[in-house]
């Protein structure tokens, strides 16, 4: 479970985000906030690779850092205010589909499926999709999906060229960006280990055909 003192490091972070506060509370960081949200993440791992067998690896390789990349921000802000991992084979890095978990000062978000994509593996899932738009549909629409997810989430375009434009019109879904699903949770009476693992293990669907377009 995340403590008390994780919460109110982020709290604090949120109105003290400069390099000298972090400094001086390096320390809390570490033992408070990163030991913590790994120890919890090496727990989703494990948990995850009971039924999804990709998932085998070191949970340091899930981890974003606390540092922010300013360089092309006009929020100057130095640090995050929240822990991050994408759980995905090979790790974070690996451009491939998986599963998310971020915690701040007073939200979980807990999830799965795609957020960067360049261009030509981008063209080449929204072919695959069309192809398989009833599957998405199917998945999006089912009972354990539903249970955590509002739907499909992620930036869009408004309108697609070539052989995808009219498909488009007939299948929206096509116009995503980004391909993901989260849950935001805000009630601590709704967290448990048990319920984040639920959550993840109900986007795996979406999470699998992703990743069989992206490779197809």
């Amino acid at each position: 479970m995340i403590s008390k003192a994780y919460s109110d490091f982020f709290s604090s972070l949120e109105g003290n985000n400069n390099k000298e506060w972090f400094n001086d509370n390096k320390k809390v960081y570490e033992k408070e906030v990163k030991i913590p949200f790994l120890k919890l993440v090496t727990e989703l791992i494990d948990a995850i690779g009971q039924w999804d067998q990709r998932i085998d690896l070191d949970p340091k390789k899930t981890l974003f850092r606390i540092n922010r990349d300013i360089r092309f921000s006009k929020d100057k802000s130095p640090y995050n205010t929240i822990m991050k991992a994408a759980i995905a084979p090979g790790g974070r890095k690996s451009g491939l589909p998986g599963y998310y978990l971020g915690i701040s000062a007073d939200t979980i978000h807990i999830g799965g499926g795609q957020f960067d994509l360049d261009s030509a593996t981008l063209a080449k899932l929204r072919n695959y999709l069309a192809e398989n738009y009833d599957e998405l549909i199917s998945i999006l629409d089912s009972a354990d999906f539903k249970k955590h997810y509002s739907g499909l989430q992620g930036d869009k375009v408004t309108r697609l060229s070539g052989d995808l434009k009219e498909k488009a019109q007939e299948m929206p879904l096509l116009l995503h960006k980004q391909y993901y699903a989260m849950e935001k949770i805000t009630d601590s009476k709704k967290y448990s280990d048990k319920h984040l693992v639920n959550a993840i293990r109900s986007v795996k669907p979406m999470v699998a055909l992703l990743e069989r377009g992206i490779k197809s």
